[in-house]
Formats: C-alpha cells, sequence, structure tokens
C-alpha cells in the first residue's frame, strides 16, 4: 500500500466508529498490522495491544489510543505509522510545523458559514464534513521548504520534543522562539482559505497543488 492508501484505510475505519468505542476484532487487526511500520512501534506497543480505541484528540479529530495489555495506554499518529520507518528528521520538523499552525487552522474553521458557504473551486456547499482548509499563494510544503533554508536542521532537532513516549501523539516544538518564528513566517508567505475535500484531495493534487 502506499501511504496516501495506508491514510486512507485508518480514515475509513475511523468513520466507522463513534468516539470512546473499541474496534471490532477484523478491523483491529488491520489496524494493528498498520501501525507496525510507526517508527516508535517498539515503545508504542510495550509488552503487547489488547483493544484499539477510537478518541476525539485535542484537535477535535478522530484518532485512535491504544491499550495494552498491562492497562497502561497510549496514543499514536496513524499519518506518522503511514509514512513509515523511514520517518525522517525533516519529516518530523514539518510535522512540528504543521502543529505549530494548527490553532490556526481551528480559527479558520471556526468562521466558515457550514451549509451557505461554498468551495471556491467546485461551487460545493461546504459542510464539517467536506471541507479542508487550504494553503494557496504558497502550499503548506513550499512555505516549510522556504523557512527551513534559515536553519541548521540538526540544531532544529534539539527544539523538538521526544514524541516515542506514552500519550505523545505528535512531533512539536519545544523551544516557543522557533514555533512563533515559523507561524510568524507562515503568515508573512501564504493564506488560507475552506475548499471541499474533492477540491482538496482530487482536483489540487492533481495539479500539484495544496494542502492542508
Amino acid at each position: 500500500m502506499t501511504q496516501m492508501e495506508k491514510i486512507e484505510k485508518f480514515r475509513s475505519v475511523l468513520k466507522k466508529y463513534s468516539p470512546n468505542q473499541f474496534l471490532e476484532q477484523n478491523d483491529f487487526i488491520t489496524v494493528l498490522e498498520l501501525f507496525k511500520t510507526h517508527p516508535s512501534w517498539k515503545k508504542k506497543e510495550g509488552n503487547g495491544i489488547a483493544k484499539i480505541q477510537v478518541i476525539i484528540d485535542k484537535w477535535k479529530n478522530k484518532n485512535y489510543l491504544l491499550h495494552r495489555i498491562d492497562s497502561s495506554t497510549t496514543d499514536i499518529s496513524f499519518i506518522i505509522a503511514a509514512r513509515g520507518k523511514s520517518d525522517s528528521l525533516k519529516k518530523k520538523l514539518m510535522s512540528a510545523c504543521r502543529n505549530a499552525i494548527q490553532q490556526i487552522i481551528l480559527e479558520q474553521k471556526d468562521k466558515i458559514k457550514y451549509g451557505i458557504q461554498q468551495c471556491p473551486i467546485t461551487n460545493q456547499i461546504l459542510t464539517k464534513e467536506n471541507t479542508h482548509i487550504d494553503h494557496y499563494d504558497l502550499t503548506f510544503k513550499e512555505v516549510f521548504d522556504k523557512w527551513i533554508k534559515n536553519f541548521d536542521i540538526q540544531e532544529l532537532q534539539k527544539k523538538l520534543n521526544d514524541s516515542s513516549k506514552d500519550l505523545v501523539v505528535e512531533d512539536f516544538f519545544i523551544d516557543e522562539e522557533i514555533k512563533k518564528n515559523f507561524v510568524e513566517f507562515h503568515n508573512a508567505n501564504t493564506h488560507l482559505r475552506p475548499i471541499s475535500t474533492n477540491a482538496n484531495l482530487s482536483i489540487l493534487r492533481k495539479k500539484g497543488g495544496t494542502t492542508k
């Protein structure tokens, strides 16, 4: 499976469950196998996984919570798992930069007039289920690539958290000045707009643009 196919598989399972529900056996086996490519899988797995639960994370998205045999729990990122064991430092830094702007993304979502506002590309009516936040002028990756040229990535690594720990599902900067620097650079070099899922994952992707 490609990285995108793995992500879509993770998401398709999430859609089947309400928050706090545990995966049924077939889905449990499927998702557990997909998680084995997570770069910190050995630490996340511990002495074995007994159950997998669907939760709402701090960004109000559905995600997974692993319940170990010894009754301990840990969050885990299915996006990082889909990237695979070759997860590079640059990808971790990009993930930390995405995390740095998550509050801005949430604020953009709060401004959307769901059920009334249209996607500027497809003219679809936007709903909470079909809306993504798109970067335009420069894509997020273009902003990141432009920003990171100003730094030594080995020095930036020292500014990252240890995402292998329990209940730590994300990469983020522990240095507030670095985080602030990226946010200000981001805001000065790109713009955000709500678009439909189809526009984000199909139309713009084929053109080499976007995304959230």
